[in-house]
């Protein structure tokens, strides 16, 4: 009994001993913030594209959210598709990455939004014409 003490304590103050490992410094959650109108843009035409959506489309305004694989949504309603029909569709966001988007649950009330046309805006354009002389 005497022994196993002895070595369970030798045991111990050995691994207390050793070589300092220095542990990568602990980083908080921090919260993903609503994407900016580029990125919104961008992940709202890749929905439309993923959903097969044909026609034009109309957007809800960004919202938070606690329901799905995103911090932000937004509502996109299609009014004509592959299927013939009017859908009604999440779109979601981390910060300016899309996340994915599916069809509307009932719990994010996406059937009682307001909507508005969606219109993209190009980026702005590139000078062709010849370059300045120095």
């Amino acid at each position: 009994m005497r022994v196993t003490a002895m070595l369970l304590l030798g045991f111990t103050l050995a691994a207390c001993g050793g070589p300092s490992v220095e542990l990568p410094l602990w980083k908080g959650y921090v919260e993903p913030s609503m994407p900016t109108a580029v990125a919104a843009q961008a992940g709202i035409k890749l929905a439309a594209t993923e959903e097969k959506i044909t026609g034009p489309i109309e957007v809800s305004e960004m919202h938070h959210t606690d329901f799905g694989p995103g911090s932000f949504m937004v509502c996109m309603r299609g009014t004509e598709s592959v299927h013939n029909q009017v859908g009604y569709y999440a779109v979601f966001f981390d910060n300016d990455v899309y996340k994915g988007s599916r069809v509307s649950a009932i719990l994010e009330g996406c059937e009682q939004q307001n909507y508005r046309p969606f219109v993209p805006v190009e980026g702005p354009e590139k000078s062709v014409g010849p370059k300045p002389h120095s």
